[in-house]
């Protein structure tokens, strides 16, 4: 049986609240995620650490760049001290393939700030890490869901382009996420797996619900996206 098959051919969608649709997305996702997904040596994330240094070097950098940085970083300062106390020439070497000379500043701000404040342990709410440096809305949704299972949501453009094609919310990259489209992910996310449902959301962006040539034919969601019905009305389930 294909992923959804069952609830498609049921023709339940129609009559789905708004709450029961985003629980049908998440339960797609997650079952074509356990297929499809993707291996990186970020994921799982070990902890907070590794998962911070992680979204710093992924930020305007393809994973396929990011991934022998990352492994020879992790070898180098395997731990938040060890990055505060790098050289920093030596550190800004490391990371200067993968350009934004300013990252290897803000990412050793970053550490030395976790030791100043936090005596070494990272905070494990989405608030107190968006406020340390380098991190960021995305990359605090990252390390809270990855390393401390709290219910933060990872939304970059790949994710608003998900959520903004299924429920036909306009958004616009530079803006951010608007209320509705953060609200929505949030009514999705299962409770107890939500960095699997992060993670699911990023390899299905990047593999399936592509800015160019979408994948809808073979789209696990197709029946319950505005977007896909729009373009395909014969996929309707009524």
């Amino acid at each position: 049986m294909e992923i959804g098959e069952e609830l498609h051919s049921e023709n339940k969608l129609a009559t789905l609240s708004r709450q029961e649709r985003g629980e049908q997305i998440a339960s797609l996702l997650l079952q074509w995620f356990e297929i499809n997904k993707r291996e990186f040596p970020w994921r799982p994330a070990k902890n907070p650490y590794q998962a911070a240094v992680a979204e710093i070097l992924l930020q305007k950098t393809s994973a396929t760049n990011a991934r022998p940085i990352y492994e020879q970083f992790i070898c180098s300062y395997p731990t938040v001290h060890d990055l505060a106390a790098a050289e920093p020439e030596a550190l800004a070497r490391l990371l200067r393939p993968l350009g934004i000379p300013r990252r290897a500043l803000l990412i050793q701000e970053l550490a030395k700030e976790v030791i100043a404040k936090y005596g070494g342990e990272f905070p494990d709410t989405e608030e107190q890490l968006r406020a340390l440096p380098g991190l960021g809305p995305y990359g605090a949704g990252a390390v809270a869901s990855q390393a401390f299972s709290r219910r933060a949501p990872m939304i970059d453009i790949n994710v608003m382009r998900i959520f903004g094609r299924i429920f036909s919310i306009p958004f616009s990259p530079r803006a951010g996420p608007p209320k509705r489209l953060r609200e929505a992910v949030l009514e999705a996310m299962p409770r107890g797996d939500e960095a699997r449902f992060n993670l699911a959301l990023l390899d299905f962006g990047a593999l399936v619900c592509r800015r160019r040539d979408p994948r809808c034919a073979s789209c696990p969601l197709g029946r319950m996206c505005d977007y896909n019905l729009a373009r395909h009305p014969e996929a309707s389930p009524t």
